[in-house]
């Protein structure tokens, strides 16, 4: 379908519908939660249309109509809610669409600074605030030339911005119209994306859509009587996510336009895994929404402690971030009769597909797409794979999608493609079309990670690390690599502050079902994973961390290389002594470091004749040297750029005599001080793998090798 022959002038409003509903539900119960005033349908309803008539008021509202803009442009105001999950926030969204006022989420945590990028770029001309957040607003406001109107939700009634209006003021000044004013299908909906994998943007959804493709209210366009007729009264759902998030107002809306109720914790400014338990049990929620690990697995941990009994729970619904079957399984385990649903969507394309699992049968990463609307797109976003095709391409979906991306031409055209007169949203994920009709989910284009011209998906690593029982939470990514263009590297937090780091190799012996090239070249341990408020990981974040000084230098950052995986074959002797195994073991536990994977390091006694000409097999100790040379071998499974642990063993053993036999020919006869002493040089080292294939890697001194040595001890 093409884009005009989706967007149909006469389609239903959300608010008609909401309207519709609050009228059918009346005194029945609309929200649950702390201290509020919205507790029943006509009270939520009035409340909004009053929040509505005083956004009316204020000069705010629809200037030009959609067909005489581009996709690109509004015509409306634009309504940024800086605000936590609350009864007021959701009526302020809702009153939007009232007033035909363009609601925006808006990240509550951000600094001043990004709320001016932020709001500028959305072009946000009013804003709404929870008084927790007033003073960062009071910051930006003078560097908001667009904004007009602050409207500030309090506990007092004094508000902390001085131009701002309380919100129980404006409410109580402003009685419902007698006659609603008619509200209009392609009003916006406006869905500001995280920004974990770049800058945020504002995805322009015609609210008509929205019903159908993002809130889920139905499969079709269809007039308000069959709304009606297919309410869910019994529905009570509790949104761990933000609602500043789409994964939260989604299921918040989507509630809403089927009759039920919505339940909001007690501390609901930030998710707290026990506070969100006592609520499900003190309201009798039936379903909660969560965003992947970050949410699932403190959760885990309150029903680990046996306090809680959620028997009105029926559903889990999961999106927005991975969801291990581990976790899954676990949470099966504590509530068996519950389903968990795997949601897999975007800001630029509602809901694409899903998952359903159950006690005995948790699964993850494949998915069933919705018939007639998902796709998978080939790599030149110019065909349509079928299923069974080898080709990893582009997760695509048609039917009623966003306008595009708020003045920004050029990227709607990037995203928003038409193939044989069908639009799709391809926004960025890749994916696999598989022989049976279902659809492998691979991670979004901006955290695949290229390594060694292979691709790497983040969220498939990311999934394997976390089967590891000490691993509380991992971030994935690529930094910089000389040979492989971009290395993998695992930033984890640990379950308890009292666990030893996993080693590489401890991490890895839970991955054997994926490509070793996929494995983790280096780990880096925080205290903590940096996600969003909704639980989006923060790649730059992670990113920053892996290529920092102090992940290489500092005992919480460095890089994990496992001391157990050393093991010695030989003794090396000379006519006046010998270094036994335990001897150098000595060594190596000097450093503080075992050996560099898959620097596999021969030494020999040096003799007259040097070195043999005839390449060495690093991969195992050679049988058939001369009689005279005798070798050590240091084996390990995994790259590491530690080239000065080589250098420091070496000039610890020099007493014995002791050269490395396999240096770079350019560098093989040179003495032995002259190049552990040289300073930013590139050093060429041969790596040989299991495979036998040849490559080299380039790494760097900054320092001496002496001075790295002190500054990376533990």
């Amino acid at each position: 379908m093409t884009a005009d022959q989706v967007h149909d002038s006469s389609d239903v409003a959300f608010i008609d519908i909401l309207r519709a509903v609050a009228d059918a539900r009346g005194d029945a119960r609309c929200i649950s939660g702390p201290g509020s005033t919205s507790s029943t349908w006509a009270q939520f309803i009035e409340r909004v249309e009053r929040a509505s008539a005083a956004l009316n008021a204020l000069g705010l509202g629809c200037h030009r109509e959609r067909n005489e803009l581009a996709h690109h442009e509004s015509g409306q105001d634009h309504l940024a809610l800086l605000m936590h999950n609350s009864p007021q926030c959701l009526e302020l969204m809702c009153a939007a669409f009232a007033s035909r006022v363009a609601p925006v989420n808006v990240n509550h945590r951000y600094t001043a600074d990004e709320l001016v990028d932020t709001l500028n770029y959305a072009h946000a001309t009013a804003v709404a605030v929870h008084s927790d957040y007033a003073d960062v607003l009071t910051a930006a406001l003078p560097r908001l030339p667009h904004v007009k109107v602050v409207i500030e939700v309090t506990d007092s009634g004094e508000t902390v911005i001085s131009t701002a209006h309380d919100y129980e003021t404006l409410l109580n000044a402003h009685p419902p119209y007698l006659e609603p004013r008619q509200a209009s299908g392609d009003d916006l909906y406006l869905v500001l994306t995280g920004g974990t994998t770049g800058r945020p943007r504002a995805v322009m959804w015609r609210n008509a859509d929205a019903v159908i493709e993002c809130f889920d209210a139905a499969r079709a366009p269809q007039p308000v009587k069959q709304f009606l007729e297919t309410l869910r009264p019994d529905l009570r759902t509790l949104p761990c996510a933000p609602l500043m998030h789409g994964a939260g107002q989604w299921m918040a809306m989507r509630t809403l336009l089927a009759g039920g109720s919505v339940v909001i914790p007690d501390h609901a400014e930030h998710f707290d895994a026990a506070d969100t338990w006592k609520a499900i049990e003190n309201h009798g929620a039936t379903t909660v929404g969560i965003v992947g690990e970050s949410f699932a697995r403190p959760l885990l941990e309150q029903l680990d402690s046996g306090d809680f009994d959620p028997h009105s729970l029926n559903v889990v619904l999961t999106g927005g971030a991975p969801l291990t079957s581990a976790t899954k399984a676990r949470i099966l385990e504590h509530l068996p009769t519950v389903l968990i649903v795997d949601g897999f969507g975007s800001s630029e394309t509602g809901g694409q597909m899903s998952i359903v699992s159950s006690f005995g049968s948790a699964t993850s990463g494949t998915f069933t797409p919705r018939p007639d609307r998902t796709a998978v797109l080939n790599e030149r976003l110019d065909a349509v794979l079928q299923p069974g095709d080898d080709e990893i391409g582009w997760l695509g979906t048609t039917g009623r999608l966003p306008l595009g991306y708020l003045n920004d031409e050029h990227k709607t055209a990037q995203v928003f493609r038409t193939i044989d007169g069908v639009r799709y949203s391809a926004p960025g994920d890749h994916a696999k079309h598989l022989i049976d009709g279902s659809i492998e989910a691979l991670g979004r284009e901006a955290v695949c990670i290229n390594t060694g011209g292979e691709k790497v998906f983040a969220e498939e690593v990311e999934e394997a690390v976390l089967r590891h029982q000490s691993v509380r939470d991992c971030v994935v990514v690529g930094v910089p690599s000389d040979v492989w263009g971009s290395e993998v590297v695992a930033v984890i937090s640990l379950n308890s502050d009292d666990l030893t780091a996993p080693t590489l190799d401890d991490i890895t012996s839970t991955m054997q079902h994926l490509a070793r090239y996929k494995h983790p070249k280096a780990l880096a341990v925080v205290h903590h994973i940096r996600r969003s408020p909704a639980g989006k990981a923060d790649y730059p974040w992670a990113r920053a961390i892996a290529m920092s000084d102090n992940y290489l230098k500092s005992s919480a950052l460095q890089r994990q290389i496992p001391r157990r995986s050393l093991r010695c074959s030989r003794v090396v002797k000379r006519g006046d002594g010998a270094l036994s195994d335990s001897h150098l073991m000595d060594l190596v536990g000097t450093i503080g470091k075992s050996c560099p994977p898959c620097l596999l390091q021969h030494v020999r006694q040096r003799r007259v004749g040097g070195i043999p000409e005839r390449p060495v097999n690093l991969n195992r100790p050679v049988d058939d040297a001369p009689q005279t040379v005798r070798h050590k071998v240091l084996r390990h499974r995994h790259d590491c750029s530690e080239i000065h642990f080589l250098f420091d063993l070496i000039r610890s053993m020099q007493h014995h005599q002791l050269a490395l036999v396999q240096l770079d020919s350019r560098i093989r006869n040179e003495p032995l001080d002259a190049l552990l002493l040289r300073e930013q040089r590139a050093v060429r080292i041969p790596l040989h793998r299991s495979t036998h294939h040849h490559v080299e890697r380039s790494f760097r001194l900054a320092d001496p090798p002496h001075a790295m040595r002190k500054t990376s001890r533990t």
